[in-house]
C-alpha cells in the first residue's frame, strides 16, 4: 500500500478494517451500552499548541466537540435521530 497522503491513508479500507478489528477486540465483553458502535478515522492530531489537549495530555472534550462538530452531527444525523441537539447539551440522570 503507497498512501500520497494521510487523507488517503484514513480513507482507506485496508485501514479501515485493522481500526474496525482493534474496535471489535475492545468490545468484547462489554456492556452493550459501552461498546463503540461507530467510529471515523479522522486527518488531525490532538495537540497542546492546537488547544486539544492540555499540558498534561488531557482531551479538552469542549474544544474537540467544536472543532469536529460537523462530523459529530453527521454521526447523529446518520443513525436517524430526529433530534440534533447544540453540542453542549447535557442529559441529566435525577
Amino acid at each position: 500500500m503507497i498512501f500520497t497522503t494521510p487523507e488517503t491513508l484514513v480513507q482507506h479500507p485496508q485501514i479501515i478494517a485493522l481500526y474496525q478489528t482493534l474496535v471489535d477486540d475492545v468490545n468484547k465483553g462489554l456492556p452493550s451500552w459501552t461498546m463503540i458502535k461507530r467510529f471515523k478515522l479522522l486527518n488531525s492530531t490532538l495537540t497542546i499548541d492546537n488547544g486539544m489537549l492540555t499540558p498534561t495530555l488531557k482531551v479538552r472534550r469542549e474544544k474537540v466537540n467544536e472543532f469536529f462538530a460537523a462530523e459529530i452531527r453527521f454521526f447523529i444525523w446518520e443513525l436517524g435521530h430526529i433530534s440534533i441537539f447544540p453540542l453542549d447539551y447535557r442529559c441529566s440522570y435525577n
